[in-house]
């Protein structure tokens, strides 16, 4: 149940943070994907996936997306810059 409220957390936060970088940018929509859409992306180099579980899921998860970058908390988002050709994929599971 701790695991799932961190999560939970987490994800909202990023929500938070994804819309304050949505609206700054003028984006007018955020998609929800399917697993069997991500699975077509996988190898697409114009997509970025971020695992943005706490380190202590992340590491003790068996299920990993290859490829994906981790970050380390949810301030990397505020920090880091992606280029804006890409498509981000943020993932918490």
């Amino acid at each position: 149940m701790a695991k799932m409220f961190k999560c939970l957390c987490l994800a909202v936060f990023i929500i938070g943070i994804s819309t304050q970088i949505i609206l700054s940018i003028n984006i007018p929509d955020v998609a929800r994907i399917e697993k069997e859409e991500l699975v077509k992306l996988l190898d697409n180099p114009d997509v970025i996936i971020l695992d943005v579980r706490v380190q202590n899921d992340w590491s003790l998860s068996a299920f990993k997306i290859k490829g994906a970058v981790r970050l380390d908390n949810a301030d990397a988002l505020v920090k880091v810059t992606y280029p804006m050709d890409k498509t981000l994929i943020l993932y918490c599971a």
